[in-house]
């Protein structure tokens, strides 16, 4: 992965937790978030900085990856005159279970179910999208627009595309009318709003080259046996 500055949409999510969205039930399923980076001068250029996979039952989220799943994998090439070497290494990524009501967050050991750690969900770093009503406490989102008629499709559900300003910089987003099994934790982006938002795409400052997104890649109410013996771990 090329080296590049965390845009504000990720970087932001870093301080206190919204407790307010905490306590609600976030109902039962699974969801995949994507943060993606792109350059607007650069259609061609699009990167995965990390993926997120939550797996949701009431106020508990797991999030868990699949050890088999490429797409976490980082590539970079070394050269000489004779020959180019591909260099592959796996992104690691925590297992951590998320209690909403509490706030609190337990990190595993490895691939088991034993708690190595707990930590507050308002410092914990390996998490952004259950973060995100952060956003809501240091910075101010105004002029909503949802008067837009386009259309974009975002996990195989069919969305609306909005417009508002974060701290005055100017974001889209894509939200959907359609009832789903899970609430999204990018509400936080569009506070009051009383659809599911599912895409949040942002520029890293005014006039920047480089725009952040995050993007449902998979919504659905699957939750494998695995994810029980994980809710019951604590």
């Amino acid at each position: 992965m090329k080296s590049v500055t965390i845009p504000l949409i990720i970087s932001a999510v870093v301080a206190f937790c919204n407790n307010l969205n905490a306590q609600q039930d976030q109902g039962s399923g699974k969801i995949v978030i994507s943060a993606v980076l792109y350059r607007i001068s650069d259609p061609e250029y699009r990167e995965l900085f990390t993926k997120f996979t939550y797996y949701i039952k009431d106020s508990l989220v797991l999030r868990k990856e699949d050890p088999n799943d490429t797409t976490l994998n980082a590539v970079s090439y070394e050269a000489n005159e004779h020959s180019v070497l591909k260099l592959e290494s796996r992104i690691v990524t925590p297992i951590y279970l998320i209690d909403l009501k509490t706030t609190q967050v337990y990190t595993y050991s490895s691939d088991s179910i034993k708690i190595d750690k707990r930590s507050d969900l308002e410092t914990f770093m390996d998490d952004i999208a259950f973060k995100a009503g952060i956003v809501l406490r240091k910075y101010s989102i105004s002029n909503i627009d949802t008067t837009s008629t386009i259309r974009k499709n975002i996990a195989n559900v069919s969305c609306f595309v909005g417009k508002a300003e974060f701290n005055g910089l100017p974001f889209e987003f894509a939200y959907t009318k359609e009832k789903l099994p899970v609430t999204s934790p990018l509400n936080a982006y569009v506070p009051g709003l009383p659809y599911q938002v599912l895409w949040v795409s942002m520029p890293e400052d005014h006039g920047s080259d480089i725009v952040s997104e995050l993007i449902f890649e998979e919504i659905s109410n699957d939750l494998p046996h695995f994810v029980e013996n994980y809710l019951n771990s604590y």
